[in-house]
């Protein structure tokens, strides 16, 4: 594990094109931790979901951050910002996640990597494709990050340039699974979790594994599972009758929770795969003979759903979500070759979304020189009309609207090339230029975005 505090670099920002077309103002901020960055203690700690993500959603969106989305995963707590002042908003989001830990925010930040403008942008679009993963090419994270918009949109926190580049990056997931073959020869946490139960007991024929959870993850692990000839297979949740929904499709055995020591205690392996926000599974779950063989334990939640206390206490073989780096690395090298079309595509996508973002920066100067023409000639008119009273109602009409038409023919082709060479990121001296010819003073300084590209 290697922590990006001393850089404040995530794995993707290292694609960036070498003459820097790709940099974006400051506008856009992200505050994160991934698996490269934090252990699985930290990370199960700043898991949110449900009511928790939305109210830190609510508790971030204060001035001076104007747009809060937060992605919320069991390997990431990224939060994606738009602010005029990104030094500040940083500090607001390292102080609110930094204060249910009792820890001190600068400690916090050694954990942490900050991403601004494009380099935050291309970040989120390698998320969404999968790129950033432990597994490289899953497609549960598609799902996160959509479910991460949606609830930006509920706590009414996301605005008109996270909702675009969200929506960027899941495009950028979708053309990358559809146009590539990175989601092939699958390898879900489940399958790495089934893989090391292989590689601890051998032959599955014949063998108890028990699934704790009865969720997307527990049912890809039960795939998995089967897949390598697991034949004695049963599942346990809080809920029964998912377990017994999920044991039916993999022709297995539900177990009650109520009967979970039993099932646990005759287990040859346990792979558990839940959500719930706190430990559930302790010491007296797996207590048995000290003759007895003890079981080959995964658990593959965050936060953990297994005392870490019980490889000590019981002498278990238990592995956390972390252990599988090993396994998931063995079959990387089966996706390596897709990455560089990955990246193309989120390369392509990007410049859509930053050409976008250009011109829309552009636009309150634009607004801003057409309300001073448009106030220069109407003042000219009325001003006319003062000196020729002999004018009826329809034909100061007309020459009002024929200053109009004026300023709007005049403006047209300036207005076109200002936001064609914003798309391309070339606006800087246009935009002087478009003040200074209708002597536009200090006017609007793009509010939320900050300084210009360069």
């Amino acid at each position: 594990m290697t922590p990006n505090v001393s850089t404040n670099m995530s794995p993707s920002q290292n694609h960036l094109d070498s003459d820097g077309r790709a940099r974006s103002s400051a506008l856009l901020l992200l505050v994160g931790l991934d698996h490269h960055s934090a252990p699985v203690e930290l990370r199960e700690r700043l898991s949110v979901e449900g009511d928790d993500l939305a109210a830190l959603l609510r508790s971030l969106h204060e001035e001076p951050l104007d747009e809060v989305v937060v992605v919320s995963t069991c390997h990431r707590l990224e939060v994606y910002a738009i602010s005029a002042d990104t030094e500040r908003a940083q500090k607001a989001i390292v102080v609110r996640l930094a204060a249910p830990l009792a820890v001190t925010p600068d400690s916090l930040m050694e954990s942490l990597y900050t991403l601004t403008g494009a380099r935050a942008a291309r970040h989120l679009a390698c998320v969404a494709a999968g790129l950033e993963s432990v597994v490289i090419g899953e497609s549960q994270i598609q799902g996160q990050v959509a479910d991460a918009l949606q609830a930006a949109h509920v706590a009414r926190t996301a605005g008109p340039y996270l909702a675009r580049l969200f929506s960027t990056a899941l495009h950028t997931g979708k053309r990358a699974r559809s146009e590539t073959a990175i989601g092939r020869h699958s390898l879900s946490v489940g399958h790495a979790a089934a893989q090391l139960v292989v590689r601890e007991l051998g032959d599955l024929a014949g063998r108890r594994v028990v699934v704790v959870g009865a969720g997307e993850m527990a049912a890809l692990a039960m795939q998995a599972l089967r897949a390598h000839g697991a034949s004695a297979l049963s599942v346990v949740s809080r809920t029964y009758e998912r377990a017994h929904a999920l044991a039916g499709r993999y022709q297995a055995a539900a177990t009650p929770w109520s009967e979970r020591s039993s099932a646990l205690e005759n287990a040859h392996a346990v792979v558990v795969a839940t959500r719930a926000p706190h430990l559930l599974l302790r010491a007296e779950d797996f207590a048995r003979e000290a003759s007895d063989a003890r079981p080959v334990v995964v658990d593959i939640s965050v936060p953990r759903a297994v005392d870490p206390a019980v490889r000590s206490q019981m002498g278990l073989r238990l592995y956390d979500i972390d252990d599988l780096q090993a396994i998931v690395a063995e079959r990387q090298q089966l996706r390596r070759e897709e990455i560089a079309l990955v990246e193309g595509v989120v390369d392509e996508e990007l410049a859509g979304y930053l050409a976008w973002e250009r011109t829309r920066r552009v636009a309150p100067v634009i607004t801003a020189v057409r309300q001073q023409a448009q106030s220069v000639a109407q003042a000219e008119v009325e001003r006319a009309l003062r000196r020729a009273p002999e004018l009826d109602e329809r034909e100061q009409e007309i020459l009002r609207e024929m200053a109009h038409r004026i300023v709007n023919k005049l403006l047209h082709g300036a207005t076109v090339t200002l936001k064609e060479r914003a798309a391309r990121g070339e606006y800087g001296a246009y935009l002087d230029a478009a003040r200074d010819v209708v002597a536009l003073e200090e006017g609007p300084q793009f509010p939320l975005d900050g300084a210009d590209h360069e």
